[in-house]
């Protein structure tokens, strides 16, 4: 704040007001004579609590960003979200193909299954990396599981789940959750 001068100032009263954001605005009468300049003038502010309201953010998972544009613009693939595995509520990943045409699902081992997409063992890829050597059910639980997406050939398979080591079969590509 300046400093007044006389030159400034009419005679009589004044009232000085101080406002900060975050503070109580004070407020001070002083008496200004003209014959002389006002000395300093101080003012204590006091904070003021302020309630802020909650902030809600939201957004969604940007690495299921490919899931969701896939899912709404690529008839060739199957897509399952978390919330469709959460309503099957299958015991392991492998279970959720039993509807899906062209799978066959096979006896692995004793805790897994062995997928089939039209005879030929898919590419398992888990949020974007390829899974070596693999089945489906040994890759994630199925309550880990955000988004899968199932192609049981290379028909509409994006470019970048194109297995060269396994030309023509198709994939499953899994999108986990955040922990």
């Amino acid at each position: 704040m300046g400093a007044l001068t006389s030159a400034e100032c009419n005679r009589g009263d004044v009232e000085l007001t101080a406002r900060r954001m975050g503070y109580k605005a004070a407020t001070l009468n002083i008496k200004v004579s003209g014959a002389t300049a006002p000395g300093a003038v101080e003012f204590a502010l006091v904070t003021v609590p302020m309630d802020v309201p909650a902030v809600v953010v939201e957004g969604q998972n940007d690495r299921l960003r490919e899931f969701y544009e896939r899912r709404s613009s690529n008839n060739f693939g199957k897509y399952l979200d978390g919330d469709e595995i959460v309503r099957r509520d299958p015991r392991l990943l492998s279970d959720l193909l039993r509807t899906i045409p062209g799978a066959v699902i096979g006896s692995a081992s004793r805790v897994q299954n062995r997928v089939l997409l039209r005879g030929c063992k898919p590419t398992i890829w888990e949020n974007g990396m390829k899974v070596f050597g693999a089945e489906v059910d040994d890759v994630a639980n199925p309550s880990d599981v955000a988004g899968m997406e199932i192609y049981v050939s290379w028909a509409g398979l994006p470019p970048q789940y194109q297995d060269r080591e396994n030309p023509g079969c198709g994939a499953i590509i899994l999108w986990t959750r955040d922990h």
